[in-house]
């Protein structure tokens, strides 16, 4: 029984951390009028508005997970539009 118990504990546990996990990706946002874009550190600080900061204009941003192991590249032209490029982090070695 308590073997049941305790494998209940470690689910809650493992739940809580991947609940903490996903606060905490960052999120990169894009204004679809503008082109205005940032990257917030978690999901707490996205603007509960949906405003752009630079055009004010709402319902215009869309948003993009980034993996903790994941950089991007952003690119703008008046031709091709905005580019964006997702691609495993580099590791630094010592």
């Amino acid at each position: 029984m308590s073997i049941g118990k305790s494998q209940s504990a470690l689910d809650d546990s493992s739940s809580s951390v991947k609940a903490s996990v996903s606060r905490q990706q960052s999120i990169f946002l894009l204004c679809e009028r503008c082109h205005w874009c940032t990257t917030y550190i978690d999901k707490s600080r996205l603007p509960a508005d949906n405003k752009c900061q630079q055009c004010s204009n709402t319902d215009m941003l869309s948003s993009f997970p980034i993996l903790s192991n994941e950089s991007f590249t952003f690119d703008y032209n008046e031709k091709r539009g905005v580019e964006l490029e997702f691609k495993p982090r580099k590791t630094m070695t010592k």
